[in-house]
């Protein structure tokens, strides 16, 4: 998911490249219904790690997320890296495991 705040500062990250055309869907949390626009990305780095081809949800109504949050990473990415939480520096670090190499 992409906040708005990430897609007004770095637009060129999230063009469609066709496949999320025509649809539309939504969540809700506490604060009420999130409307999302689908968008195909044609790749997405994360440190050394490039995941091409992937559909993310962009955030278009006035529900937002906190302030600094620009988004969320869900399963489909997370799910080729081994993610260690660094409590002292407030980090999350991700190293991509067997499943990522063997890609």
């Amino acid at each position: 998911m992409v906040g708005s705040y990430f897609a007004r500062h770095f637009s060129k990250a999230i063009v469609d490249l066709g496949a999320g055309v025509g649809y539309s869907t939504g969540m809700v949390d506490p604060g009420g219904f999130i409307p999302m626009q689908p968008f195909q990305v044609a790749d997405l780095r994360i440190g050394t790690r490039r995941v091409r081809s992937f559909f993310a949800l962009l955030m278009t109504g006035r529900v937002q997320p906190e302030e600094g949050n620009d988004g969320s990473i869900g399963n489909a990415i997370l799910r080729d890296f081994t993610v260690w939480l660094d409590y002292p520096d407030s980090q999350i670090v991700l190293v991509p495991n067997r499943r990522a190499r063997e890609r």
